[in-house]
């Protein structure tokens, strides 16, 4: 997942703080394995002169996917608030059932 969402005012919109609240429908019901990869950091920040954003990686508890549906917060890798402004998540889900 991708968020392009910045925070504060842009061309007359406020955009609040830049979080983005997200729930996942996934094609199964639970998965015995879930990581995410995620690159966050000010998304104004680039790496062409120093390299201030890396990918991070962490394994979560299966239990955030429940009953089809995941929800992007701080038990899956994101914020209270959802995903933050100008992140990237890569989520692997393995031994999915249904």
């Amino acid at each position: 997942m991708v968020s392009r969402k910045l925070d504060g005012n842009h061309d007359g919109t406020d955009f609040g703080d830049g979080y983005s609240p997200v729930t996942i429908h996934l094609p199964f019901t639970s998965a015995g394995k879930v990581s995410v990869h995620t690159l966050t950091g000010n998304p104004r920040w680039t790496n062409i002169e120093e390299m201030k954003v890396d990918i991070q990686s962490k394994d979560l508890p299966a239990t955030v996917v429940s009953g089809g549906t995941m929800i992007v917060n701080e038990q899956s890798g994101g914020s209270l608030h959802g995903m933050p402004p100008g992140s990237i998540f890569a989520y692997v889900f393995e031994n999915t059932r249904n």
